[in-house]
């Protein structure tokens, strides 16, 4: 059953406003807390709070709220009844069960004729060989995983960019390497990139491509795993993807979605997924079910959770630098400035 917003802060329907507020800075404080943080509970807690702290339409929303129910109380000499009936019923299965076990023991013991253990010493005994036991084969890198699985094997992979101007994410496609958008860290004036372990690099830019909207970093002494690098045409439609980044400036989550489309625009084809992303997850990865990079989550339907869009990583391949306007344009307006 799905939670309404005073089950999601955890409070009473008659709650004040500063009840409510400190019940959503909780909430948050204990989301955080997991590892990795549940993007889709973030985004509740935050709904929640939106609509709880509004007067206006906290009104509108208790107007619509069903009434809550009340518990059913059962009359205490009932209820002591049936807890009584229920005890003699579990005591009398226990006593039988006991009976039984001792008959069956009883039977079998009086049954059981003793071995006399026979030693052929015609033949030198030869000892006796235990054969191998087969090692279980390796996982592949085609076995699909969890979302637990996946953030376990590339939450260190993928940063977050901060900027003199506010914060987008990264993905470690080389050593020493990090892709992100352009319009992450363009204009360029310098770039730092944070991972899970609390370690901060400067970054230098080799390659900015704003007409794909996609920049190239130098991390020099960089120590996070690359990822494996997929294709777009091994993309289908209601293909499980995850998408890794850090929405709103916030540490590295990972959400679970489909593939619900490819558009095609003058560029290529531009991945549409339902994977939970907010700004800040630009430049993040999108993965395939196998653990394969197969996109840059770059935009967002305005207004539309579940319209995300993801540059296939098949455009690594041909950037260069240029001035531009990005491609995101064609579809829908862009959101991440």
């Amino acid at each position: 059953m799905n939670q309404n917003h005073y089950d999601v802060l955890g409070v009473a329907r008659d709650a004040a406003s500063a009840d409510i507020a400190a019940a959503h800075r909780e909430a948050i404080a204990r989301a955080y807390r997991q590892t990795p943080p549940d993007a889709e509970r973030l985004a509740a807690i935050h709904e929640a709070h939106r609509i709880l702290s509004d007067d206006a339409q906290r009104r509108v929303y208790d107007s619509i709220l069903p009434a809550a129910r009340k518990p059913l109380v059962r009359p205490r000499r009932q209820a002591a009844a049936s807890v009584d009936a229920s005890q003699r019923d579990w005591l009398k299965w226990v006593v039988g069960l006991a009976v039984a076990l001792v008959v069956i023991g009883w039977w079998q013991a009086r049954n059981k004729k003793p071995l006399a253990p026979r030693i052929d010493t015609s033949m030198p005994t030869a000892p006796v060989t235990t054969p191998p036991v087969a090692a279980p084969p390796p996982e592949t890198a085609e076995t699909e995983k969890t979302s637990q699985e996946m953030f376990a094997l590339l939450g260190t992979s993928v940063g977050r960019v901060v900027t003199g101007r506010g914060s987008g994410s990264g993905v470690v496609i080389a050593a020493n390497t990090v892709i992100t958008n352009c319009h992450v860290v363009m204009p360029w004036s310098g770039a730092q990139i944070e991972f899970s372990q609390r370690q901060s690099y400067a970054t230098e830019l080799i390659v900015a491509d704003e007409e794909l909207d996609l920049c190239k970093m130098n991390v020099p002494g960089l120590r996070a795993k690359p990822v494996t690098i997929g294709s777009v045409a091994d993309v289908s439609n209601r293909q499980t993807v995850f998408a890794i980044g850090a929405p709103g400036g916030g540490p590295i989550v990972i959400s679970e979605g489909q593939v619900t489309t490819l558009h095609g625009i003058t560029a290529g084809n531009v991945i549409q997924t339902t994977a939970y992303v907010r700004p800040g997850s630009s430049g993040g990865g999108l993965f395939s079910a196998t653990g394969r990079l197969i996109g840059i989550v770059t935009f967002q339907q305005r207004g539309l959770e579940e319209q995300n869009y993801a540059i296939p990583v098949d455009w690594l391949s041909r950037m260069e630098t240029r001035p531009g306007s990005g491609q995101h344009n064609e579809v829908v307006p862009p959101v991440y400035r």
